[in-house]
């Protein structure tokens, strides 16, 4: 009777261990209602609203400013992998038309590479870095804005220029920068 009762207790007590409170490796309070969180890894990087498990802005966030009205970040879903130039190159996403490149992604990138009643398309949007010898592709950033007056609705881009327009026409202060930056190196 003994050992029933207590196998039982072993049981619970280390569900609750397993499954109890478990701290993120990184969370900060922001204005709105707002937390910035990762929870086993710095990559997994999220903005969330205090009482939601879905996203804002998607992991992982590299960069990120805010003020009590808006928020600004960029995201990348690989951020040891980020491009640090993409003026003047190719950019592909969606559906792969080219045989040559559908080639290259199933073989290098296969996990970014999703079948869509039977064509190929891309998760992300890759942009063609060229070098002497060598041509590689790397997936563009995210720039997000968030307006926290608005019901913190979203507005999410891969092109910084398109970024930038929309923060001049939501009237984002000049002064919000991305002060607070994430050097994922640090973390590996």
């Amino acid at each position: 009777m003994k050992r029933p009762l207590l196998l039982s207790f072993l049981f619970v007590f280390l569900q609750g261990c397993y499954f109890g409170d478990n701290p993120s490796v990184y969370q900060k309070e922001l204005p709105g209602g707002l937390r910035l969180n990762a929870m086993f890894s710095m990559e997994e990087m999220a903005l969330f609203k205090k009482s939601s498990s879905g996203a804002v802005v998607n992991s992982t966030i590299t960069k990120i400013g805010w003020t009590d009205h808006f928020v600004i970040a960029q995201s990348h879903p690989y951020p040891h992998g980020m491009p640090t130039d993409t003026i003047g190159s190719r950019i592909l996403f969606g559906e792969i038309k080219d045989s040559t490149d559908m080639a290259y992604f199933l073989f290098h990138y296969r996990q970014d590479v999703v079948n869509m009643y039977g064509k190929w398309h891309l998760r992300y949007p890759y942009v063609e870095i060229k070098s002497d010898s060598t041509t590689d592709y790397k997936v563009l950033p995210r720039w997000s804005i968030v307006d926290i007056d608005n019901e913190c609705k979203t507005f999410e881009t891969y092109s910084y220029n398109e970024f930038m327009d929309k923060r001049m026409a939501m009237r984002v202060p000049d002064t919000l920068s991305f002060f607070l930056t994430f050097h994922f190196e640090e973390y590996k």
